[in-house]
């Protein structure tokens, strides 16, 4: 049965909507592939930033330990990017993922001096995440209250009592640099907060 028109314009406004995701995603996995020294050339070093090359705070975070790692994490952002498709464009998302990237980044550098060496995409997942739910909370207010509350539970047992997770650490070959979710998650609430204010301002 032939496609028609109207189908197809439908179908092609839809995809559209989810460039974002295919784009991190996709450039997630393909920088997986990527030899080791691609990773020491992007990763976040304190040599490297301190030497003037900058952009290694954004490049250190589409860049992984392994392909687990990076397959986790593209996994996770997918999940939560096409989650919140209705609630959040995906320029918005972009913008959000780049500021987020840049203030993980630079909370590594500047408040974690025993980090000489980061990569991984996660603590700006948690942003994202965490400014999608804040945004998405007038549409759905049970599952993103619940899934606010989970974020805020799990970010402060982290940086209270610390935790060891073995098996995601020898899943990844690495140790798992769980700050970086604490300044992804105050990052993304005040993204999130940001959002909100715009949004009426916008309605007014």
């Amino acid at each position: 049965m032939p496609i028609s028109k109207r189908t197809l314009q439908r179908w092609l406004a839809q995809e559209k909507k989810h460039w974002s995701t295919a784009f991190v995603v996709g450039l997630v996995l393909i920088f997986s592939l990527m030899p080791e020294s691609v990773v020491q050339a992007l990763s976040l070093t304190r040599e490297g930033v301190r030497a003037g090359e900058w952009w290694r705070i954004w490049t250190s975070q589409i860049v992984h330990l392994n392909g687990w790692h990076a397959l986790l994490n593209a996994a996770g952002f997918g999940i939560v990017s096409l989650s919140f498709r209705n609630e959040v464009s995906a320029w918005r998302e972009i913008t959000v993922l780049l500021i987020s990237m840049a203030c993980v980044g630079m909370g590594i550098f500047w408040w974690n001096p025993e980090i000489s060496w980061y990569v991984g995409l996660s603590g700006a997942i948690y942003s994202v995440l965490v400014h999608h739910l804040i945004l998405g909370f007038r549409q759905t207010p049970l599952i993103s209250g619940v899934f606010l509350l989970y974020v805020i539970a799990k970010v402060s047992y982290e940086q209270l009592f610390g935790t060891q997770d073995n098996l995601m650490e020898q899943l990844i070959e690495g140790r798992v640099a769980y700050d970086a979710h604490f300044y992804g998650a105050i990052t993304g609430a005040l993204l999130g907060g940001l959002g909100l204010v715009l949004r009426r301002a916008s309605r007014s």
